[in-house]
């Protein structure tokens, strides 16, 4: 028996061995083939969108500053001059930030992918994840990545400009202070001079500790799966670490170095703010000690720091990653001069250590906190829904991207709203934290280290305490809830009839106006991340949904021309009204709205238009042909088709060419099943307008179709050599577009309109397929 258990603990460490080996290997090679092309797009999408975004940007600047309210015309002056060296730094830094980013994801993704396949249950599910994880995956992810850096380069920075614009002169006027600015130079050489070597060798004195203390940690992982890692406890993952912790602790000690040189040149920014040099030298010294500090709490070592720690702030306290909020007795009122109690402006917390590594490291994971935030977006949205606070126009104006005062309804609204309710849920209950859905609770000890709650979570603890020290009564409350919903809108505010007042006494007033906010701006600086907005876009379609459903619409209409179209005079709007009434009306939703920025609901291309016109209120002419585009979703699919119509009377050219780009696609279609190569739906169509002397559109395609708008395969619809086939249960679009003269579009400056070059007449057809048993069936009908 001695010998059998022997024997199977020697089979098991063979396999651990072989695992880790041919994960290494196989996951190294799929970085070697993967890395240059997810590497390579990162890098010139994120390059790409630096430069062609860079003189957007310096004019967007330029004005804001010469606009805002914020500052006096001296510091104006001084920023202006300072801009071309904060642009060029903006410029070397991010491209090269860039660089590093694209060759360290592009090759570290899939080796990692290949390791992390070893969490799968079975050996078979573990084999093909190690063979297909972090391919197709990785190169998705870096579209990903370059479409929420350009989403935060083309939204996000401009709506913090705008803020600044639209500051109200009654906010604290920034002036240049000449008399402190001999002060800021001194103090920024000081920080320097101090704060580098002292960053760098407190980096590189621990940075031995940090690499053994890693190594120790990590064997546990891979020997007694206990440890700081215990959330990715598979053998080989530990051990993969292992080997690259040595670069992760180098790129700690570069890093400290390269971030010790903007904190000790943020001293002058401290002296500026603070009106004193004094100040200034003190942060320069505190920053040292709280850097010391943090890294012996990092690494469990002795609490303090050997640095001094002047304080160099006009308020006292500070928070930590590791700390709880308790607010003392004492703290809570004050005696003002009349000899009454009123409550504080601001509550100061006090510092309290955690005592439990354990406990510290069972942390709440990020993706709940993201998860349980959609959930109360979603549910309060569903009950002022049903309560008629909130209507469905709400919901579509926001998708559609205006920022009017519907759209901040629902952007600000419905978010403050929904995070009031959460506190007050909180405060009802006695929770140290914040509760979420299920009853769980996030604290300054197991929330997750993550940097958005860095700049979130603490707030939202001190507003907590506010909410909770005022002690608001109910109609308080209910005035609350009109102030975060409907903010300026006084309008919206009067219909909603919930019973809530504006306090009487100028001070609780002001403390409610307070509140809101501070609530508010919190959800307008987190607005700003790309992943929220594309999280709380997907909440607003939940509950257009939830709408729908409940107003138990008819479903089975079908979608025709209408006479409306064929009438001149009539505009594309109208035309896009009509049809987003018919969807919704048929309990479906109008996918394009909101596509990448997409402002309405289809896509209506007028005569030389190619394709993704956009509704406007031109109205259509006498002789005029027009491409109606539309893509619906409805229980949990899309459904895509366009046709092509005529404008009252319309010459023969326009019939002719309206009548061969039907036909190129019913062709097409007739060849369709499983096991035919798609380069014949190609082939076929490009023959037919060769026979009858038309150009086919090059640049457009078709594609699958499903729970996703636009997926694999993609449908070529000239001549090629592509060699795909068409597999059963597969759904795809055949949306050839032919034009009378030149085939090259271009596009408008809205980034979504192609016309033809040479203004020629344009035409399509599009039908959704899918491939059964006995050849092609059509899903739409036009």
């Amino acid at each position: 028996m001695a010998v059998v258990n022997n024997l199977g603990s020697c089979l098991k460490i063979s396999y651990v061995i072989f695992a880790f080996c041919s994960a290494f290997f196989l996951g190294a090679l799929k970085g070697l083939i993967v890395g240059p092309i997810a590497g390579l797009t990162l890098i010139a999408g994120n390059v790409g969108v630096i430069l062609g975004l860079f003189p957007a940007h310096v004019t967007w600047t330029v004005y804001t500053v010469a606009k805002t309210n914020r500052f006096d015309i001296p510091l104006k002056l001084a920023i202006l001059v300072a801009l071309p060296a904060l642009f060029g730094i903006w410029l070397g830094l991010s491209i090269a930030v860039s660089v590093l980013v694209g060759v360290g994801y592009g090759f570290f993704t899939p080796w990692i992918s290949a390791f992390e396949a070893f969490r799968q249950d079975t050996e078979s599910n573990k084999f093909f994840h190690c063979l297909v994880d972090g391919t197709w995956g990785t190169i998705k992810g870096s579209c990903t990545v370059v479409t929420d850096f350009a989403d935060l380069c083309y939204h996000s920075y401009p709506l913090y400009l705008k803020e600044l614009r639209e500051s109200p002169a009654s906010d604290e006027l920034q002036t240049l202070r000449l008399i402190h600015v001999p002060g800021c130079i001194i103090v920024g050489i000081i920080g320097l001079v101090i704060d580098i070597p002292l960053f760098t060798a407190i980096a590189v004195v621990k940075s031995p500790y940090l690499l053994f203390k890693g190594w120790f940690r990590l064997a546990q992982d891979a020997i007694n799966r206990e440890g700081p890692f215990l959330e990715i406890a598979c053998i080989p993952v530990a051990g993969l670490t292992i080997l690259l912790w040595p670069i992760i602790v180098i790129g700690f000690v570069l890093t400290t170095i390269f971030a010790s040189i903007f904190v000790g040149l943020y001293g002058a920014v401290v002296v500026f703010q603070e009106r004193s040099f004094r100040r200034g030298v003190s942060y320069v010294i505190a920053v040292v000690g709280e850097f010391d500090e943090y890294t012996n709490d990092w690494l469990y070592l002795r609490e303090g720091t050997i640095f001094p720690k002047p304080r160099y702030r006009m308020t006292n306290g500070s928070f930590s990653s590791e700390v709880s909020v308790v607010v003392h007795p004492s703290a809570v009122s004050r005696v003002n001069s009349s000899g009454s109690v009123e409550p504080p402006a601001m509550l100061v917390p006090s510092l309290v250590r955690s005592v439990s590594v354990r406990g510290a490291i069972q942390e709440v994971r990020m993706v709940q906190i993201w998860e349980h935030m959609m959930g109360w977006f979603e549910m309060e949205g569903k009950e002022l829904l049903d309560q008629g606070v909130l209507t469905p126009a709400d919901l579509y104006e926001s998708l559609k991207g205006r920022h009017g005062n519907e759209s901040s309804i629902i952007s600000v609204g419905l978010p403050s709203y929904a995070l009031l309710h959460t506190l007050l849920r909180s405060i009802k209950a006695g929770a140290h934290g914040v509760l979420l859905l299920d009853g769980s609770e996030v604290t300054h000890l197991n929330r997750p280290q993550d940097k958005f709650l860095d700049w979130f979570f603490n707030p939202i603890m001190v507003l907590k305490d506010q909410i909770r020290v005022i002690k608001l009564g109910e109609s308080e409350v209910r005035y609350l809830e009109k102030v975060v919903l409907f903010g300026n809108h006084e309008q919206r505010m009067e219909a909603w009839d919930n019973s809530g007042n504006l306090p009487q006494e100028n001070l609780r007033a002001a403390q409610i106006q307070g509140i809101s906010r501070r609530m508010m701006g919190m959800v307008r600086s987190v607005s700003k991340l790309p992943t929220y907005r594309r999280r709380f876009r997907q909440v607003v379609k939940a509950l257009i949904t939830y709408w729908l459903e409940k107003q138990g619409l008819n479903r089975t209409g079908s979608m025709s021309s209408g006479d409306f179209i064929e009438e001149p005079g009539v505009t594309t709007d109208e035309i896009d009204e009509a049809v987003q009434n018919m969807i919704i009306e048929n309990g479906a939703y109008p996918s394009p709205l909101g596509y990448g920025g997409f402002p309405k609901s289809v896509c209506t291309s007028v005569s030389e238009c190619i394709c993704h016109g956009i509704p406007d209120s031109r109205p259509l002419e006498d002789g005029d042909i027009i491409n109606i585009d539309v893509t619906v979703y409805l229980n949990g699919y899309n459904g895509d088709t366009s046709a092509t119509f005529f404008c009252g009377d319309v010459d023969e050219k326009a019939k002719k060419l309206v009548q061969v780009t039907k036909e190129s696609l019913d062709k097409a279609i007739s060849i369709c099943g499983a096991g035919v190569k798609y380069k014949k739906i190609g082939k076929t169509i490009h023959d037919h307008a060769d026979k009858h002397k038309y150009g086919v559109v090059r640049q457009f395609v078709g594609h699958g179709i499903g729970r996703v708008f636009h997926s694999d395969p993609v449908v070529l619809h000239f001549r090629n050599n592509e060699a795909g086939r068409m597999v059963l249960n597969q759904t795809f679009t055949i949306e050839p577009m032919l034009t009378v003269g030149s085939i090259k579009p271009v596009m408008w400056d809205d980034d979504w309109t192609v016309i033809t070059e040479d203004a020629s007449l344009s035409a399509q057809f599009e039908h959704t397929i899918l491939i059964t048993k006995h050849g092609a069936e059509i899903l739409t009908n036009c």
